[in-house]
């Protein structure tokens, strides 16, 4: 059987936002900077994937968003109430 040898970058959530916020920058220049610095270490050690991608591509958003509609569609999901800790003064939630 064919195999591909998939990995990625996981560029959301709120860890992203509060470097960018304490480094002075947008989260796009966090996870550009995490990203190349994550590929070349692979690189480094010499592991190679088919594809190695980014959560905020296109293709991930658009293959994500298809994988979990047909998961809905099938009744995969439970709705259910959860608390989480959240910071009014920032408008976000905390990690």
């Amino acid at each position: 059987a064919d195999v591909a040898f998939i990995c990625g970058s996981d560029e959301h959530g709120v860890p992203i936002t509060i470097a960018a916020e304490k480094e002075g920058v947008s989260p796009q220049d966090i996870v550009d900077r995490y990203h190349g610095m994550n590929k070349k270490v692979f690189e480094d050690f010499g592991i190679t994937f088919d594809y190695y991608g980014r959560t905020s591509s296109k293709v991930h958003h658009e293959t994500s968003q298809e994988f979990f509609t047909t998961l809905y569609d099938k009744g995969f999901f439970k709705k259910k109430t959860e608390e989480q800790l959240y910071d009014p003064k920032k408008n976000m939630f905390l990690p």
